[in-house]
């Protein structure tokens, strides 16, 4: 997964939960190491 080094600046990220309709808030930091999301600059 690659996500812009920007998204670092917020606070929290919503991403879907795999359900229409279903969300999980959680802090970017959380997503990138539940993921191993790659930071990028997509920009």
């Amino acid at each position: 997964m690659f996500l812009d080094h920007e998204a670092l600046a917020l606070e929290t990220i919503y991403v879907s939960a795999g359900e229409p309709g279903a969300d999980v808030s959680l802090s970017v930091h959380d997503l990138v190491e539940l993921t191993d999301a790659t930071l990028v600059d997509i920009t």
